[in-house]
């Protein structure tokens, strides 16, 4: 009986009563996976042409005028904007200003 009044009391003088949350799959961060990844230990190569004609549904690499490097699949380039789409559909549509576009090539070539 002594000990079962104890642990009584024990138990209502307790602190911890709060139960942690599930976690929610969409709050758990991933990284993207890379456009183009080897398989061997080798890294990935691109062959690219700032020359080439580029159109829509090319694959491209552009460079920012802050140092930004990305590659991504051209979308529609205008006088004023650029929107190029992510290798990953989860990806929104990115658009640039042109004036914030150092250059822009087509990929020719990747090794993968």
């Amino acid at each position: 009986m002594l000990c079962r009044s104890a642990v009584s009391a024990a138990r209502s003088r307790s602190t911890n009563t709060h139960r942690s949350a599930p976690r929610e799959i969409a709050s758990i961060p991933s990284a993207p996976e890379p456009a183009y990844k080897s398989a061997t230990t080798a890294p990935s190569m691109i062959s690219v042409s700032p020359a080439a004609t580029i159109r829509k549904g090319d694959r491209v690499v552009v460079r920012t005028t802050d140092g930004q490097v990305m590659a991504k699949l051209m979308q529609r380039q205008t006088s004023k904007t650029l929107e190029l789409a992510s290798f990953n559909p989860s990806h929104a549509t990115k658009v640039l200003d042109m004036k914030d576009v150092d250059w822009i090539a087509r990929i020719l070539w990747a090794s993968q």
